[in-house]
């Protein structure tokens, strides 16, 4: 009998804790997912446009980035996404001043090396 009574206690703990959760309403978890600001949200509008093969409008709106926010630690990935965007689109001189500029500020970190790996593409090619 002790062991119903102290498993209906537990069930109605639980139940009683569960109804204390104010529940979230959809605008809150929207959100909870966007961008915390301006900088972030054009970050991800250039990295979106880069990863559905947009090349010419990935350069575009990266090079405004970059005019905005060099500074940003954003900028070496959006320095990749314009300077990948130039290759694909075979524009290599470009591709690779984009590339070295990278090398000079972050070369050890994964950005210098997909950059390092882009520069040795365009000397294959």
């Amino acid at each position: 009998m002790k062991k119903w009574s102290c498993l209906l206690s537990i069930f109605l703990l639980v139940t009683v804790l569960s109804s204390c959760r104010t529940p979230v309403t959809q605008d809150e978890e929207d959100s909870y997912y966007q961008p915390l600001n301006t900088i972030q949200q054009n970050f991800y509008d250039v990295q979106t446009l880069y990863e559905t093969a947009k090349y010419n409008e990935t350069i575009e709106l990266g090079e405004e980035f970059l005019q905005q926010y060099k500074r940003d630690i954003l900028a070496v990935a959006v320095r990749y996404y314009v300077g990948s965007s130039y290759q694909k689109m075979n524009r290599n001189s470009e591709a690779e001043k984009k590339y070295k500029e990278i090398l000079k500020t972050n070369p050890e970190d994964e950005w210098g090396k997909l950059a390092t790996v882009g520069l040795r593409e365009l000397q294959e090619e």
